[in-house]
């Protein structure tokens, strides 16, 4: 079987190699042996008849190995093989277009599939903020279109159950009635929300905040009069809830902040007191927070001088579980509904658009810390209170209670 040889450069014993190496070239690319012989000049007359193989010369695999400085016949060059010659005299192509595409195809595959497990995610762009976001909006699509049918009022349990047969109001009066259990449990029991979107998908405190398995839809059992309810009192919106409240998972008697019970949502909402009572209906101002994820505490009652809000030290502060819903381990993010119903993911406690205004010092209008009712509002109270100020302010409501006076103090929750 002859050697099947494929130069690329020859050196051989001729006294003008360049032609001898293109007499090679050209009896590799004829189409018989009869024309590699003559183009080789085997046919006729010549002074030499053996070739030294170059190195760069490729050995075809499967055929007798040749040596780099071996000296090999004119004959045997002559006697190639086809699959030599066509090696030898065969252009190289290039893709083709099908080729090309399947290629593209496939490195755009591999980025879509790769690309979300090697770039770090920005906290809030996963499906858990998604998710709750499409929670957030829900819930406040169900008090909008609760507020229709009902003067434009976001549910008030004090409200819809003046006689009673719910709730007992007793001695802390009828606001007491307006806490965050009763307003939920209100959307949950005419159809406009479920008890599972009351948990953030994203919950840190899975030990206080669990779904309501239990809901009683039909006599809940533990109404004032359960042929007349008008929710299920049992549904509870903080894990401190009074015992007057006949939450199914009892927590701090009268509200006092002994912690012990568990909450059936994860959420905050404007507090429905005082002058922002004129907030908690459908005004569908853009500018206006009214239901969200809850945050934690941040120190001192009025904006900051820097501009940047300083959080309080302690378990419901710099340990505060709501850092962990979305945000890092020392900073808060969260999605907020506004009053026309559309959310936005924040990054700070005090998003831009949402200001008061304040006395004292300017600039006059500052942001607005959500989770903070600031004593320096204009016209706002100074005090504390809750009844004058009409900064954005969302907590979750454990209980609510009516003073001598007519003024009405809140019990909220913080984790």
């Amino acid at each position: 079987m002859a050697a099947r040889l494929i130069p690329t450069e020859a050196t051989h014993h001729a006294d003008n190699p360049e032609d001898d190496a293109a007499a090679f070239s050209l009896a590799l690319c004829a189409r018989s042996p009869e024309e590699r012989r003559a183009r080789l000049g085997l046919n006729g007359p010549r002074r030499l008849s053996r070739v030294r193989v170059h190195p760069q010369w490729l050995i075809a695999a499967g055929e007798p190995a040749v040596h780099a400085g071996a000296v090999v016949s004119w004959a045997a060059c002559a006697d190639l093989s086809p699959p030599a010659r066509e090696g030898a005299c065969s252009v190289r192509r290039g893709f083709t277009i099908a080729e090309l595409l399947i290629v593209v195809a496939i490195i755009v595959l591999a980025v879509v599939v790769c690309l979300p497990a090697i770039v770090p995610r920005r906290h809030g762009c996963g499906n858990r903020s998604m998710k709750d976001a499409t929670q957030v909006r829900g819930t406040t699509q169900a008090m909008i279109v609760w507020a229709g049918s009902n003067k434009g009022r976001y549910p008030l349990p004090s409200v819809l159950d003046a006689a009673d047969a719910t709730v007992a109001a007793g001695d802390d009066g009828p606001e007491s009635k307006d806490n965050t259990g009763n307003i939920l449990s209100i959307l949950i029991y005419t159809g406009g929300i479920s008890t599972d979107i009351c948990i953030n998908p994203a919950e840190a405190n899975t030990g206080q905040v669990q779904m309501d398995g239990g809901y009683e839809f039909d006599r809940p059992s533990r109404a004032a009069d359960p042929s007349k309810a008008l929710w299920d009192p049992g549904f509870a919106g903080t894990p401190i809830d009074p015992a007057s409240a006949r939450r199914r998972t009892l927590g701090g008697a009268g509200g006092g902040g002994e912690e012990g019970g568990v909450a059936n949502q994860s959420y905050a909402h404007m507090l429905p007191f005082g002058n922002r009572l004129a907030l908690w209906r459908d005004t569908f101002s853009a500018t206006v927070p009214i239901f969200g994820d809850r945050g934690p505490e941040y120190a001192g009652t009025t904006s900051p001088a820097g501009g940047r809000w300083t959080l309080r030290p302690g378990a419901t502060g710099t340990g505060s579980n709501t850092l962990l819903i979305h945000g890092g381990r020392t900073s808060w993010e969260g999605n907020f509904a506004y009053n026309d119903a559309h959310v936005s993911f924040e990054t700070k406690p005090d998003p831009d658009g949402v200001t008061y205004r304040r006395t004292g010092r300017a600039p006059l209008t500052v942001n607005d810390n959500l989770f903070v009712n600031e004593t320096d509002e204009e016209g706002g109270d100074a005090d504390g209170g809750i009844m004058r100020g009409v900064n954005a302010w969302l907590c979750p409501v454990a209980c609510a209670r009516r003073g001598a006076e007519g003024a009405v103090s809140a019990t909220v929750w913080k984790d």
